[in-house]
């Protein structure tokens, strides 16, 4: 395997792994936050908070790709990438993600506690998955 084939392996490897670590976070969060939406409603039908949650961590994922390539050319060409930088991308892109989701793919009358909601859902996956990243990127793969 040559140098060039082994890196984009282990930048897919790395995009991957912080992808899948990203959703699990955010699905479980999100999970609790539509189960616990589910207990106060007053009307029906419910829907599995589980079955919703995948509504909520598929489109945050795909948001937040971009902003995983975004760190993956920075560290190609600045180096390694660090902690903060993961946190700081994190916010940045979890706060857009959120954003997002309020107001394109749920897109209807929201209250201001919706939008914070979903702000905060797509913080966590946003930082788990950046931060995430930027671990990974920190560390030598064998080869």
């Amino acid at each position: 395997m040559t140098e060039r084939t082994a890196n984009l392996v282990n930048a897919s490897v790395e995009v991957s792994l912080s992808t899948l670590f990203g959703a699990l976070a955010g699905g479980v969060a999100a999970t609790a936050y539509f189960a616990v939406l589910n207990f106060l409603a007053n009307d029906g039908p419910y829907f599995p908070p589980g079955l919703v949650a995948l509504l909520v961590v598929i489109p945050v994922a795909l948001v937040l790709l971009p902003f995983q390539f975004a760190a993956l050319a920075w560290r190609r060409v600045g180096g390694r990438p660090t902690l903060r930088g993961g946190w700081a991308l994190g916010f940045i892109s979890g706060v857009a993600a959120g954003l997002t989701l309020a107001f394109v793919v749920f897109a209807a009358r929201h209250s201001v506690g919706d939008v914070l909601g979903f702000v905060g859902l797509g913080l966590i996956q946003g930082c788990s998955t950046l931060v995430t990243f930027a671990y990974l990127g920190s560390h030598r793969w064998p080869r």
